[in-house]
């Protein structure tokens, strides 16, 4: 307990002193899923369960990668299977998906373009 309390202390204080790199950090995540969402616009259709299959698989696609991508480095290393990969895939999506809704709730440029027509239809029947 006390060590985690330790390391707790640590990453926060490193957070405090590094928040302006941690933000491009995240601005260059939220552009990957975004780039991930629009070639993924590409291959589905654009009816309502195209969208949700985008969104979706653009929401699960780069915290598996990072997974792999950490569990690769573990097993290139240590010659054995990371025993934690879930882990690393949960806190990717978890920061992925805090970050977005940080980016003004947006998910995907389909889903920004939805909602502004959606906001402009409405706009207009207002007048």
């Amino acid at each position: 307990m006390f060590k985690q309390v330790l390391v707790i202390l640590a990453v926060t204080i490193a957070t405090i002193f590094f928040k302006n790199q941690l933000s491009h950090v995240l601005d260059i995540l939220v552009s990957a899923h975004n780039y991930v969402g629009q070639k993924l616009h590409l291959i589905f259709a654009d009816d309502k369960i195209g969208r949700i299959i985008q969104d979706m698989l653009a929401l699960l696609l780069i915290p598996i990668l990072c997974g792999l991508l950490v569990a690769a480095i573990f097993w290139l290393m240590k010659r054995g299977a990371m025993p934690q990969v879930m882990m690393v895939v949960w806190s990717v999506w978890l920061v992925l998906l805090v970050a977005m809704v940080a980016h003004n709730g947006h998910t995907t440029p389909t889903l920004a373009s939805r909602n502004s027509s959606h906001l402009h239809g409405a706009h207009l029947s207002m007048k």
